[in-house]
């Protein structure tokens, strides 16, 4: 029996086998795509996803490089007092999740209150900036 490609092609993305299996399996069920799929399924032949955890690495990856070129600037008249990789905070937050939350506001506004401004800064991959400012009342 004359087997097309194409149809060989979709039982190996469908079962995930090797071309030789897919042939075999189409060609001993007269090419129909269905029961080849049972019978590599009775074979124990289908595979899964294969999943290396390159995704998920190559997806963290880009997260930390986002984060670490996203601060958080702490200033003073002008004067940069801080700047913190988003990064870094998000670490903190997961390391420290048992400290509260108040006192940590309360020391924020107390900064504002005594003239320290809080803004996110972002570099672009082109060096352009974009900067976020928390201090503007938006209502």
């Amino acid at each position: 029996m004359n087997i097309k490609l194409e149809l060989i092609d979709e039982l190996r993305k469908r079962a995930n086998v090797n071309y030789e299996d897919a042939k075999n399996a189409l060609e001993k069920c007269n090419g129909d795509i269905v029961e080849a799929l049972i019978y590599l399924e009775k074979q124990d032949k289908t595979k899964g996803e294969d999943f290396s955890g390159k995704e998920f690495a190559d997806g963290v990856k880009k997260a930390i490089d986002k984060g670490n070129k996203t601060k958080l600037l702490i200033k003073k008249d002008n004067h940069v007092v801080a700047a913190l990789p988003i990064t870094l905070i998000v670490l903190a937050v997961i390391l420290f999740h048992h400290i509260p939350i108040v006192p940590i506001l309360i020391l924020v506004i107390v900064a504002m209150h005594y003239g320290y401004k809080f803004k996110f800064h972002k570099e672009n991959d082109d060096k352009t900036t974009e900067k976020i400012d928390l201090n503007k009342e938006t209502y």
